[in-house]
């Protein structure tokens, strides 16, 4: 389906997902909550973000996808404001962990 935004162009590609376990583990788990983003490493210069948290096997997994072609702050604050209106309550971390790129926590 597509879908216009405000804030996006007709060029800009954006798509998130989470699944209902994803949502389950977010909520039970979201006390350290670990961002990281595969920055154009295809033909199309997309940017891959994985949202992840700390699971009760201390393993990292995955609780959001978010695949666009848009590579700044922007995309990121709309898959995240999208993901917060899903869960349906505030995420409120003690910990968040990113890479070098200062656009998710900026954006978080």
């Amino acid at each position: 389906m597509c879908e216009s935004h405000p804030v996006l162009k007709d060029t800009d590609f954006v798509v998130g997902f989470m699944n209902a376990t994803m949502e389950k583990k977010l909520k039970d788990f979201g006390k350290i909550i670990c961002m990281d983003g595969i920055h154009c490493t295809n033909r199309k210069g997309m940017d891959f973000t994985i949202m992840l948290v700390k699971d009760d096997r201390n393993a990292g997994f995955p609780v959001a996808f978010f695949l666009t072609n848009r590579l700044d702050q922007v995309a990121q604050e709309l898959f995240l404001g999208a993901l917060k209106k899903k869960v349906g309550e505030e995420l409120q971390p003690e910990y968040f962990m990113s890479d070098d790129d200062p656009k998710y926590y900026n954006a978080w």
